[in-house]
Parts: C-alpha cells; structure tokens; sequence
C-alpha cells in the first residue's frame, strides 16, 4: 500500500480487522501484550473504548491542558543558556513531553512516574522473552493503580456494556497503549519539527500566527513523521482493494511514508513546503482509528514553536550532525539529538 487513496480506504476498510485472533485463532498466543487497546480492536469494543478515551481528553480539559503547556515550555525554554550551543532533547523536548503527557491523560504524578520507568522498554522491537516479560509487569503494576485511585477509574462508567464504559482492566490498556505510544511518538516528532525548523533561515518570521505554526506542524508530520507504517489489519474475507487482490486472512500493512509522498495528492511531494495547503497527511491514522492523541501533538508543538521563537528568534542548527539520526528505529523515528546554537535571550 503505497498511495494515498490506497492508504485511506485500507485504514477505514470494513473490510478488514485489527485483531488477528478474529482470523487466526491459532495464532492467538502470539499476540503482543501490548496489543490490547484501542490500536487493536474493532467494532463496538473499539467504539465504547474510543468514546471514554475522548471524553477524558477533550471538553474543558484542553484549555487547561493548553495553559499547562505554555507554562512548563516558557519555563525550559527560560532555563536554555543563553549565547551557548545546548541538546534540546534532554532540556526541552524531553521534559517537555513526559511532564505533560501524563496530564493530559489524567494519570497522577505516582503513576506517571511507573510507566516513565517502563516506557524505554516498552517500545524496543519484540525480540525475546524478557521485553514480553517487561511489558506485562507494566500493565499489572498500572492495573493496581487503577483499581486503588478513583481518578483513574474508567469515565462514562455505567451499566455493564453500555456505550463508553470501560472496565477497569480494559481502561488500564488504553492507559497503557496510549501513554507508551503517544510519549514516543510526540517527543520523536518535536525533536523532528525542532530540528528542521531551525535549520531554516529565518524561521522564527514563520512562527508568528496560529495558522503558521499548524500548517509547519503538518508538514513536518507529511514530510518526515514519527510513524513509518500504519498498524497492521487482517482481511476477514477475499477482497479487492486498490486494485489489489487480498486473500480472507491475508495481513495489509499501510505505508504511511510513502502515502504522504504520493504525487496524485500532494504537488512537489518530495519537497518541504511549510505553507503546503491543503494537507491531507495520514500521520494520524484515518477513519475510526484516528489518533486520539491529536490535540496533545498540536498544543506541544503549538506552544514549543510559540516560546523558542520569542525568546530565541536567532537559534539556529545545521540538522547535519550524524548522531541526529541514530535515534531512529522500527517503531517510531526521530533525531537522538537537536543541537542548537541558542544566540541571545530576547525579554519576554
């Protein structure tokens, strides 16, 4: 799956399933433990799910959850020295990340801090059996959280079954799943957005409006995402699907790199175009499977964008460090480093 039609319908295809067990059953001991949220399911489980993931980010918690991020980036980005060459990994975007992603899923300190000390593993490729090991110890100790602190039982509890309850050993793997992957993810593509940004000769002119800063965010996430592949689905029957022949069973992994480089829906695709409109990159996902972490990735970068360009117009990287890349792996990509040459402190 190449272009981007083709990328779309396979993401939204009813076609097909996330969860190999409906096709495969023997194949059902190979499951990761990881894939028991809301990546993985389909149909009403994934509905009700989905539904209780949203209500506990969205209302009146994202103005908060803005505030909270203005705050915590004006205030690393006030403790970079001045006139100085700094990593912005360790001393932004990373504390930047983990101090918020916790907030904005509603996880209190405590248990923020037992999945931080279990993430880095979490996402490591599924080589042997002490990473399974690793991940099934994160879900029961965050299991235990969640029976013992009220504010981390499920929302929109209700009559068993009913439309946006989540059990509380369900809501423990959305937590899961979410936390894991959202916190890789978003810190991959900032470091990314940073990286690139400052490479650009005045790039902090390109800072200046909301709807600036939004149309650079996705161009980033078209251009050069966190996320290679989509997740994988599993046909439940013979079926025909751009044009390709797919086989009851068959798996369909969805290139997302490559759809938001295909020439029938983006002009000069292989080109960064930091006003490109309109763009349709699939970054997020589409259809039901949509990332429900959207607005967490746009308010981080709206607010990192806001404050480096304020109070360090004249930073600047050459993005050609070798070492900027090893952070890239299978899962999720993004620099290992973003060196910056910070200038002066503007006052704020």
């Amino acid at each position: 799956m190449t272009t981007h039609a083709a990328a779309s319908a396979a993401l939204e295809a009813t076609e097909l399933c996330s969860d190999q067990r409906r096709v495969h059953p023997s194949l059902a001991q190979h499951v990761s433990p990881m894939r028991l949220g809301l990546i993985d399911k389909d149909g009403p489980e994934h509905t009700r799910l989905r539904t209780a993931a949203l209500s506990a980010s969205s209302g009146g918690a994202l103005p908060a959850f803005r505030q909270h991020a203005g705050a915590l980036c004006a205030k690393l980005v006030g403790a970079l020295p001045p006139q100085r060459t700094a990593d912005l990994v360790p001393t932004l975007i990373g504390p930047l990340v983990d101090e918020t992603i916790g907030r904005f899923l509603g996880l209190p300190q405590q248990v923020d801090a037992v999945l931080r000390a279990h993430a880095d593993t979490l996402v490591r490729p599924m080589t042997d059996e002490a990473i399974r090991t690793e991940i099934t110890e994160a879900r029961r100790a965050l299991r235990r959280h969640v029976r013992a602190l009220p504010q981390l039982r499920p929302p929109c509890a209700g009559a068993a079954g009913s439309r946006g309850e989540a059990r509380p050993d369900e809501w423990t793997d959305v937590l899961l799943q979410m936390y894991v992957a959202g916190r890789r993810s978003t810190a991959d593509f900032l470091a990314t957005l940073v990286l690139g940004v400052l490479a650009q000769d005045r790039w902090a002119e390109g800072c200046r409006t909301p709807l600036a800063r939004r149309r650079l965010c996705d161009e980033y996430l078209r251009f050069d995402g966190p996320i290679v592949r989509g997740v994988w689905r599993f046909a439940r029957t013979d079926t025909v699907l751009a044009k390709t022949s797919i086989r009851a069973g068959d798996i369909v992994i969805v290139s997302l790199a490559l759809a938001n480089r295909d020439p029938t829906a983006f002009s000069r695709p292989t080109g960064l175009d930091p006003g490109r409109t309109p763009n349709r990159h699939l970054q997020f996902g589409h259809g039901a499977h949509r990332c429900t972490g959207v607005p967490l990735v746009y308010g981080l970068a709206d607010a990192l964008l806001t404050t480096l360009s304020r109070q360090y117009p004249d930073a600047s990287t050459t993005g050609d460090d070798p070492a900027c890349r090893s952070g890239r792996n299978s899962i999720f990509r993004g620099p290992a480093r973003v060196l910056a040459a910070l200038g002066p402190r503007q006052p704020v």
